[in-house]
């Protein structure tokens, strides 16, 4: 069973997807989203079997992701206002739970999803690969010719000079046009994990890796690049959290 965490706050999106793992070890977290614009994006073309959605987000309210997308799936709200109850439930909302969520109510919450959808498609079996639409390979340009490179081939993608790099698995390296944010929407998350600001890197690509200060983690990445590649403050706990699945 597949579900997607829409929350701002990184921290409170950890804990969630902990307790969902506590509570029910067959919930597996497909992806999480902090704004309003990137869940709609999502939405519009990909499946899910359960939506967590936090009232208020970086860009807006979780309410007007419906003014978007028309939305069949089951949500689950979670907040730290009351206040909202009312108008989530006049959307049909299956629970509104309260921050800090505890995990009985969680566990109540999944229980009524199960008896009202009993028969509701598990996405969890189908290929997210296919299902999502990520890319499978990019077109890559040298001198006057043209090639794809298969997206497992790709090692890494790389910022320098706000020129986006790509290198395969195989050492090569292509210069490339789209920037590292419309990538992250391309690429499947279950083997690529944006560390930084710079890099965009393949689980595969992944060597050695060393604890650094405040929480960083340095990575040894395959084939070798010629700088210090840093998981940045702000994705190690995230970071730690993907290779954990």
């Amino acid at each position: 069973m597949n579900c997607v965490i829409i929350e701002d706050e990184i921290k409170a999106a950890e804990y969630l997807e902990c307790l969902l793992d506590e509570t029910n070890g067959q919930i597996k977290v497909c992806r999480k989203f902090d704004t309003v614009s990137e869940s709609v994006r999502w939405l519009k073309t990909n499946k899910t079997d359960l939506i967590f959605l936090d009232v208020n987000l970086g860009d807006g309210t979780g309410f007007e992701i419906f003014s978007h997308v028309e939305l069949d799936t089951p949500v689950i709200f979670t907040t730290a206002y009351d206040e909202y109850a009312i108008k989530a439930f006049e959307l049909n909302s299956l629970a509104y739970l309260l921050k800090p969520i505890q995990a009985g109510e969680l566990k109540q919450a999944l229980e009524k999803y199960h008896h009202f959808y009993p028969d509701k498609p598990d996405y969890s079996s189908l290929n997210l690969s296919a299902v999502s639409g990520y890319q499978k390979r990019f077109l890559v340009a040298s001198s006057n010719q043209l090639s794809f490179i298969p997206a497992e081939e790709i090692a890494y993608f790389n910022l320098v000079n706000r020129h986006v790099f790509l290198t395969t698995r195989g050492g090569k390296q292509f210069l490339f046009d789209n920037p590292l944010e419309a990538l992250e929407q391309k690429l499947d998350p279950d083997r690529f994990f944006r560390i930084n600001r710079q890099f965009i890197i393949n689980i595969d690509a992944i060597g050695k890796m060393f604890f650094q200060e405040r929480g960083r983690v340095k990575i040894e990445v395959i084939p070798e690049y010629n700088e210090e590649v840093i998981v940045s403050t702000e994705k190690a706990a995230q970071f730690k959290g993907w290779l954990n699945k």
